[in-house]
C-alpha cells in the first residue's frame, strides 16, 4: 500500500479503492504480522532529558542521554558520564545497577546534595514518579524498575470503527489489533492468529491503515526508517449486483 503520512510515530498507509466499485467489503481480519524488534528504549526528543539541581539551588541542569538500549549496568555508567559532563555544575556524580532489584541510584560526591526534577523526560525508564525526587539528597534510587526495552506492543488500526462478527460487541475504537513483543531486540516478532477476530467494515468508508508502536508506558515511540512490517489481511467481499 502506498504511505500517505510521513510522521515519525507512526506508518499511515492508503487502503481506499483497495478494491473496486464491484466489491462490497463487509468482513477484515487480521491473520499475519511480521515486524522486527529494533526501536531504542531512549529516543532522541522525547525521553532523553534528566533534569537535576545542586545543593539547594534553583537552577536546571540537563544531562542528555543518547539515544539507545541499554544494559542496566550501562545505563547506570551512561547516566553518571553524562550528568559529569553537563557545564556548569558542582558536584561529581556516579551512578549504580542493582541486578536484584532493577533499581538505579545516583549518588553525588559527599557533602554534595541534588534533586532530580519532574520537567524530566526519562523519569518512567529510570523508574523514578513522574514528579522527580522530593528534596535534596546527596543520594536517590529509582523507586519502580528500570526499563530496559524499546517497543512494548504494536496496535493496528483502521480509520473504521470496528465491531466483532463473532460477538457483536464493539471493539476498542478504530484497533482492528494489538501485538505484543515477545522476542529480543534485533528479532523478528511473528505473530499469527489462531482463531481471527473478525470486524464489520464497509468499502465505502474503510480508507486507510495505520501502525504505532508503543513502550511499556504507553508511550508512543518514534519508529525507524528501516521497519519492514508485514502484514496479512483477510478481506471477505459480496458482489455488487448490477456493476
Amino acid at each position: 500500500f502506498p504511505s500517505h503520512d510521513t510522521s515519525p510515530t507512526d506508518m499511515n498507509f492508503n487502503i481506499n479503492g483497495l478494491l473496486s466499485d464491484n466489491y462490497d467489503v463487509y468482513e477484515l481480519s487480521l491473520l499475519e504480522v511480521s515486524a522486527p524488534n529494533i526501536e531504542p528504549t531512549f529516543q532522541t526528543g522525547y525521553n532523553t532529558s534528566l533534569v537535576f539541581r545542586e545543593n539547594g539551588g534553583a537552577v536546571d541542569f540537563t544531562a542528555t542521554i543518547l539515544q539507545g538500549t541499554y544494559s542496566g549496568t550501562d545505563l547506570a555508567t551512561h547516566i553518571a558520564a553524562r550528568m559529569n559532563a553537563v557545564v556548569g555544575i558542582a558536584n561529581s556524580y556516579t551512578c549504580s545497577y542493582n541486578s536484584s532489584t532493577l533499581k538505579l541510584t545516583i549518588s553525588a560526591n559527599i557533602p554534595n546534595t541534588f534533586q532530580i526534577i519532574g520537567t524530566s523526560t526519562c523519569l518512567a525508564e529510570l523508574g523514578f514518579t513522574s514528579t522527580g525526587t522530593t528534596g535534596f539528597s546527596t543520594t536517590h534510587t529509582s523507586n519502580y524498575i528500570v526499563n530496559l526495552v524499546g517497543s512494548r506492543y504494536m496496535d493496528i488500526l483502521i480509520n473504521h470503527p470496528t465491531n466483532s462478527i463473532a460477538t457483536g460487541v464493539s471493539q476498542r475504537s478504530n484497533l482492528l489489533g494489538r501485538v505484543k513483543w515477545e522476542v529480543p531486540k534485533g528479532s523478528i516478532q511473528l505473530y499469527q492468529t489462531q482463531i481471527p477476530l473478525s470486524h464489520n467494515v464497509n468499502r465505502n468508508t474503510l480508507s486507510s491503515l495505520e501502525i504505532r508502536f508503543f513502550n511499556s508506558y504507553g508511550r508512543q515511540m518514534t519508529l525507524d526508517p528501516n521497519h519492514r512490517i508485514t502484514l496479512t489481511l483477510q478481506i471477505r467481499t459480496n458482489i455488487v449486483t448490477g456493476k
